[in-house]
């Protein structure tokens, strides 16, 4: 009589295991779908007379250990080189952004790409990308999904298959520093979204 219990127990212990690891799975595979950008983070961040423009903090923080922190009172460009990496597996730049105070200030997000006209290394690469602008008019943490489609293309950027740089850029492009503000990026990733 006892065994019966014990083998349905069994059973449902070991259900239990498999979806249990077949979640686990999931969420494993789930995270091999994006690009994550502080993995391209160069060495060494700028900084001016007045100290770090740019500058890895660990508070605040919404998604793992450590966010940047971008000064946008300065002019900054940000270059994170992908060397003419393949980013059709994906469709969407995914990031947390965290700011004290309102301050409409702008951040130029630019992902350059060579000139579409065949010139794998553009002279002047600055000039073929897509933008999206970031405005800081939003206080504590806001999520943004920034789809492929919705970025604007500037000159003739070859594709999403040849990208060689993700940037954020205060200063050019119609985008002035804004005294005392900073904003606080986190989480900034690529991904696949449906």
């Amino acid at each position: 009589m006892n065994s019966i219990p014990l083998s349905s127990l069994a059973r449902k212990f070991r259900t239990a295991v498999f979806l249990l690891l077949l979640v686990g799975g999931i969420s494993s595979a789930m995270s091999e779908d994006s690009l994550l950008l502080f993995d391209y983070l160069p060495k060494d961040l700028p900084s001016n007379e007045d100290g770090p423009v740019a500058e890895l903090v660990t508070d605040p923080v919404k998604v793992g250990d450590q966010s940047l922190s971008i000064n946008v009172s300065k002019f900054v460009w940000l270059p994170f080189k992908l060397d003419s990496a393949d980013l059709t597996a994906y469709n969407t730049l995914h990031f947390w952004a965290y700011s004290s105070e309102i301050s409409d200030a702008s951040v130029l997000i630019q992902v350059t790409s060579p000139n579409f006209d065949g010139d794998e290394v553009a002279t002047d690469e600055m000039r073929n990308f897509y933008r999206y602008i970031l405005k800081n008019d939003f206080t504590g943490w806001q999520e943004f999904n920034i789809n492929f489609e919705d970025m604007t293309a500037v000159g003739k950027p070859a594709g999403w298959d040849k990208i060689q740089t993700f940037g954020i850029q205060v200063g050019g492009w119609g985008i002035e520093p804004s005294p005392g503000a900073k904003v606080i990026i986190n989480d900034l990733k690529f991904i696949k979204m449906n």
